[in-house]
């Protein structure tokens, strides 16, 4: 998922099918059910966000967002292998025990709340907006043109 090549829309689309995917996943596991629902509640905010960062007028070409969706796209892949771990108890009693299944559920929910509050940090505190792209020095150098020809002319 690390890949350059992957674009912003890309992420955008693989992100927005994985929320139903990690939500399914996330309803029918097997134990942690406070954890669960937590993690659950937490999935169920994505499309919000997603919604907000994808309504940011140069999402695609803007890199906070790319990482951000790439951070999200993660997160929810991470949350339908935790929920599948979960799902078989008895299999996953043999490889990871209860006290290891709890951390990595505890660590999982703050990477959920970390991806959500930069998500929210990133749309709503102007931060995309300030990170947009500058105008191109051709653009610049012609915008500055009509006021340098002013200055020219108030000195003849």
């Amino acid at each position: 998922m690390a890949d350059a090549a992957v674009s912003a829309v890309e992420l955008l689309s693989k992100a927005q099918q994985l929320v139903p995917v990690a939500l399914e996943r996330t309803w029918v596991t097997a134990g942690f059910a406070g954890s669960w629902k937590l993690i659950t509640s937490k999935v169920e905010l994505n499309p919000s966000c997603l919604y907000d960062i994808s309504g940011h007028p140069l999402f695609s070409k803007n890199a906070l967002l790319q990482e951000q969706l790439q951070s999200v796209t993660k997160t929810l892949s991470d949350a339908i292998s935790l929920a599948k771990l979960c799902r078989a108890p008895q299999t996953a009693a043999s490889t990871v025990g209860k006290l290891q299944m709890q951390s990595n559920l505890d660590s999982f929910l703050c990477k959920l709340d970390l991806n959500l509050s930069d998500c929210m940090l990133l749309v709503k505190t102007g931060v995309l907006r300030d990170a947009t792209p500058p105008l191109s020095p051709m653009k610049r150098s012609t915008e500055l043109e009509p006021s340098r020809q002013n200055i020219h002319i108030g000195f003849h």
